[in-house]
C-alpha cells in the first residue's frame, strides 16, 4: 500500500509499505522467518517504499548494502519527490539503518564499490518534463564514507535508458586479474518508455567510462540483474518478450571473450 487514497488492491488498510528481512542458509532452499524492519529503515514521511530490485553488495569494511527507493509525502503522489538511497547493516543483517539519499528525481538503483573504496550508485533517471525531447541518461553519484551521504548528482552520456531498472556488478579487481572490470545492463534505448534492446557493458575505469558493450536482446526487454559464476562465467537474468517486455524470463549465461568479441579474456 503505498498511501494512495483510491483504489481497491486493498480493500482496507492505513499503513504505508512495510520493510522485511529474511535469509536462507542452504543456498535458498529454504528461508528464515520474515523480520520487519520498517522502523529502521524507513522515515515516516515516505509512502512508496521499494528495496533493490537487484542485489545488494558487501564492502569491504564488511558493511552490508542494499539500494533502495522511496517518495515523500503523507499521501502517495506520483508528483512527489522521489529518491534512491541505501541501506547498510554493520553486523552482518542483524540490524539496519538508512544510509545516504541521492538527489530528487532519482528511483531504482544498483550500486558498486571501486577500488579505492567509494561507493557508485547508478539510479532510474525520472527527473524530465514532458517537454523534454533528448535521449534519457541514467543519473549517478558516489560516497566517500560507505554510503552515508552521496555526491551531487550526474548524468551519465553514454547509459541511456528508457527509465528504466539496470544492473551493476563488480567483475574482476586489478589486484587479483590484472585489470578492472565492472559490468552494467539495462535496456539501452533513450526514449521514454520504450524498452527494448537489453544491453550488458564494460567499464576498465571504475565506472568513469563503457567503452564495450554488447548487445544481448533487441527487442523488447526491460529489468535485468546480472552476476558472476564460480568460474567466472556472467549470468544476466532479464525481462523479454515478442510484443511486451515482460512476457518471460531469460538467463543469458557468456563470458568475457564473447562480450568483448575478443578484445578481452581472463
Amino acid at each position: 500500500y503505498n498511501g494512495r487514497p483510491s483504489g481497491r488492491l486493498i480493500a482496507e488498510g492505513k499503513d504505508t509499505r512495510t520493510v522485511w528481512i529474511t535469509k536462507s542458509t542452504d543456498d535458498g532452499a529454504t528461508w528464515a522467518e520474515p523480520k520487519e524492519i520498517t522502523q529502521d529503515v524507513k522515515d515516516s514521511c515516505w509512502t512508496w517504499y521499494a528495496t533493490g530490485p537487484g542485489h545488494g553488495i558487501q564492502l569491504k569494511n564488511g558493511s552490508m548494502v542494499i539500494p533502495c527507493n522511496h517518495t515523500v509525502g503523507k499521501n502517495f503522489n506520483e508528483r512527489h519527490p522521489c529518491h534512491s538511497h541505501i541501506v547498510y547493516s554493520e553486523d552482518h543483517g542483524a540490524s539496519w539503518k538508512i544510509g545516504g539519499i541521492v538527489d530528487e528525481g532519482t528511483n531504482e538503483s544498483t550500486v558498486v564499490q571501486t577500488g579505492d573504496g567509494s561507493l557508485y550508485i547508478n539510479s532510474r533517471n525520472v527527473n524530465h518534463s514532458k517537454e523534454y525531447k533528448g535521449s534519457i541518461k541514467r543519473a549517478y553519484a558516489w560516497s566517500q564514507d560507505n554510503g552515508i551521504t552521496f555526491s551531487k548528482l550526474e548524468r551519465d552520456e553514454t547509459l541511456v535508458e528508457p527509465i528504466c531498472q539496470a544492473s551493476l556488478v563488480r567483475f574482476t579487481d586489478s589486484a587479483h586479474y590484472e585489470k578492472n572490470r565492472i559490468l552494467f545492463s539495462n535496456p539501452a534505448n533513450g526514449e521514454k518508455h520504450k524498452r527494448e534492446k537489453l544491453t550488458v557493458r564494460i567499464s576498465y575505469d571504475e565506472c568513469q567510462t563503457w567503452t564495450v558493450s554488447k548487445l544481448l536482446n533487441e527487442g523488447p526487454s526491460a529489468y535485468s540483474d546480472i552476476t558472476i559464476a564460480p568460474d567466472m562465467t556472467i549470468c544476466c537474468l532479464y525481462e523479454r518478450g515478442k510484443k511486451f517486455y515482460s512476457e518471460k524470463l531469460t538467463l543469458a549465461r557468456f563470458n568475457l571473450q564473447w562480450l568483448s568479441d575478443g578484445a578481452d579474456k581472463l
